[in-house]
């Protein structure tokens, strides 16, 4: 199970500065939210008059401050899957180009000594092992800088390079307000409405949507005046990331897994099992594919594993060349345990027999390429034959539709770098081909109707197919290849919930394209959607956005 720690630090009383009225009334409300609506196990809490603990002051001072940062993070005791929050409400200021937290004691004549760098703490919290951090920092309140620069511009940019998830209450020439009739601050209102039942936003991308609405709105109501929150989330996974799993849709739980997806298909093992881990957490340790793919990353690091131990020398390429060949599985694509391939399952003992053969008969070598080539030629064409769709009793049916509007599943494949990506932006109802940053081309579609609407997200090609049967996932008439298709002469499929399917095709009826028609899939014109499945291939990306 995972863990979620958090530190709260909320100071009204300065030794030095200006006293806040609400600072210690937000770290109270955010101690209290993270332990019974986001289910925390343990959160420092330091204040103005924050009992002792253990027989040491919590009083939020330099020294104690610095301690705990010391001490409780001095090695890693967390892990994947893991959460640690930090909230600070109070003073903080901008010096010799750097941010600082400005604690109980903090002098603003001698900040250097008396304050806390913001890059100290992001450090220090890095240390923890958590793969999610959070800072988030109600802090922009400095009188003395009026008119100034305040916190904000440094510690972005350690954010992005620490991986931590950032949150300010202001941009750094704004101030951050407390509202008298609110009896808090703007921002910690704005946070916890979001957080919470109000706004539900489970991910880091919704909540910064709901932020920039509310805070400059609550601002407006009480001050006439302005602030703007802004969230810091790089690389961007980050945003998908769920911060309160109670509220989390299956949109965002696919999200999630599409990235998790990209994480293993890019071989970043470590990112992949992060992701996973948090796809199950969200789905409440129910999700298969979450399972399935942790026991997938677990074997591969055994596999990894005994890969570093000594190979044995298998064969030589030629008598008395010195260099030899190790024998090795290739990395495989993320296995699809729905559909099994079994002529590559045939394949397999094929090339084991022949590799032994050539080990017991060396004079053979030569010849035994030859024939090893001969065989993988014939084995890719029959690879290629089993994606061809033709009009025998084994062309897969293609059942097109969204049955679960939230819920898209993608499959993904591991395949060779390619260059070619789509980009569909559904304002436009029109999908870009691109290879690299370069333009080729770009086609107009109709995309989804009210009801059925398009899956956005990030996708990629799972299921390409040439004159596809068609089976109507509403009356279940099923329509063989040819005139009478829905979707004409081609299918290039990148969404399923298991059982239906959502992709590009053609169309009968083309003056229908540009419009919101369908129940889901992207209808292009049949010239087209030939010249599109000409130039993808499984596993090319597919983005959707609005």
């Amino acid at each position: 199970m995972a863990k979620n720690w958090a530190i709260a630090v909320g100071i009204n009383q300065y030794d030095y500065l200006q006293p806040l009225n609400y600072a210690k009334r937000d770290a109270e409300l955010i101690q209290q939210f993270l332990r019974t609506e986001a289910g925390f196990d343990r959160i420092f809490f330091f204040s103005d008059d924050s009992p002792d603990i253990g027989g040491k002051s919590t009083r939020p001072t330099r020294a104690n401050l610095r301690r705990v940062f010391l001490e409780l993070f001095n090695q890693p005791f967390m892990g994947a899957g893991d959460n640690f929050w930090f909230f600070f409400s109070g003073h903080g200021m901008r010096h010799a180009e750097r941010d600082y937290l400005m604690p109980l004691d903090g002098n603003p004549a001698d900040i250097e000594e008396t304050a806390i760098p913001i890059n100290f703490v992001t450090e220090r919290l890095r240390r923890c092992g958590a793969d999610n951090v959070v800072l988030i920092l109600d802090a922009c309140r400095s009188l003395a800088q009026k008119g100034g620069e305040g916190i904000g511009r440094q510690t972005a940019e350690e954010a992005r390079q620490q991986g931590v998830i950032s949150i300010f209450s202001c941009s750094p020439q704004e101030y951050s307000y407390e509202i008298e009739a609110l009896q808090q601050g703007a921002f910690t209102t704005a946070l916890l409405e979001g957080l919470g039942v109000r706004g539900q936003c489970a991910t880091v991308e919704r909540l910064n949507q709901y932020l920039n609405h509310r805070v400059p709105e609550i601002v407006r109501q009480h001050k006439s005046a302005r602030q703007t929150p802004y969230i810091i989330a790089e690389p961007i996974n980050k945003s998908h990331l769920i911060l309160v799993p109670r509220y989390a849709t299956l949109t965002d739980i696919a999200t999630l897994k599409n990235d998790a997806y990209q994480a293993e298909v890019n071989r970043n093992i470590e990112l992949a099992e992060q992701l996973w881990i948090r796809v199950n957490a969200a789905a409440s340790g129910k999700d298969m594919d979450a399972v399935k793919a942790l026991q997938r990353i677990e074997r591969l690091r055994s596999t990894q594993a005994n890969s570093d131990s000594p190979k044995r020398k298998s064969w030589q390429l030629f008598p008395g060349q010195d260099k030899s060949v190790e024998h090795q599985e290739l990395p495989s694509a993320i296995p699809n345990d729905k559909s099994p391939n079994p002529k590559k399952v045939r394949f397999k003992p094929f090339t084991t027999q022949l590799v032994s053969l050539l080990q017991i008969q060396p004079v053979f070598e030569v010849i035994g390429i030859i024939i090893l080539a001969v065989g993988l030629t014939f084995f890719f064409q029959d690879t290629l034959r089993v994606n061809r769709v033709d009009s025998s009793n084994k062309t897969p049916l293609i059942s097109t539709g969204k049955t679960s509007p939230s819920t898209p599943v993608p499959i993904v494949t591991n395949i060779f770098s390619q260059n070619i990506r789509l980009e569909v932006k559904l304002k436009e109802r029109k999908v870009y081909v691109y290879r690299g940053d370069i333009l080729q081309a770009k086609y107009q579609v109709a995309i989804g109707r009210k009801g059925w609407e398009t899956p956005t997200g990030s996708f990629q090609v799972r299921n390409m197919q040439r004159d596809p049967s068609y089976l109507h996932f509403l009356t279940g008439k099923v329509f063989a290849p040819g005139y009478d298709n829905p979707l004409k002469k081609r299918w290039i499929g990148f969404w399923t919930d298991g059982r239906n399917e959502i992709g590009f095709c053609g169309t009968d009826q083309p003056n229908l394209i540009g419009e919101a028609v369908s129940h889901g899939s992207l209808r292009m014109l049949n010239e087209d959607v030939v010249k599109l499945y000409e130039v993808v291939k499984i596993g090319t990306p597919v983005i959707v956005k609005n």
